[in-house]
């Protein structure tokens, strides 16, 4: 047998042994799994927030003045805001008193002990706002400890409870 032929046999053997070793079949398997969260209620108070500005009082007829409180929330909580503060005060040590009202007619205060139930909020996406209304009347403008020309300054804090 010539050597060509022997080489021939040799890969046709090899190839037909090759060819018939089984290969393996790839298998798949299918499964599932579920997914849980719960949204936990929040709430905080906004930056948009504005400031409270009397500008110069006039002592014989006091001043109003009116802010916007802004809050976040998720959707549909409603917290309820208490406000806490005390009186202004200057750098030169006096004091001026002042009352935040829930209300445009100055009829209810709003403090730490008379909250305001505040509206369902709309969700994160956007502050929802709620005036705050401030006056200072006669009498607190006339007070004893109230320095003419002083620039009196209170920081206000705002507690949501929901």
């Amino acid at each position: 047998m010539s050597s060509r032929v022997l080489r021939n046999a040799l890969f046709s053997t090899a190839l037909v042994g090759f060819c018939a070793v089984p290969t393996a079949m790839a298998a798949t398997a299918t499964g599932g799994f579920q997914v849980f969260a719960q949204i936990q209620a929040q709430c905080e108070v906004d930056s948009s927030t504005t400031n409270m500005d009397f500008g110069v009082v006039d002592v014989t007829i006091g001043d109003t003045a009116t802010s916007q409180l802004a809050y976040r929330c998720t959707t549909g909580t409603q917290p309820i805001a208490s406000l806490d503060y005390d009186f202004m005060t200057s750098s030169g040590g006096g004091t001026l008193a002042y009352t935040l009202y829930q209300d445009a007619g100055l009829t209810t205060v709003w403090n730490t002990t008379t909250t305001q139930t505040l509206p369902a909020a709309t969700g994160f996406a956007s502050a929802d706002t709620v005036d705050v209304h401030g006056e200072i009347t006669t009498a607190q403008a006339q007070a004893a400890g109230v320095s003419v020309g002083a620039d009196y300054v209170d920081n206000v804090t705002v507690t949501l409870t929901f």
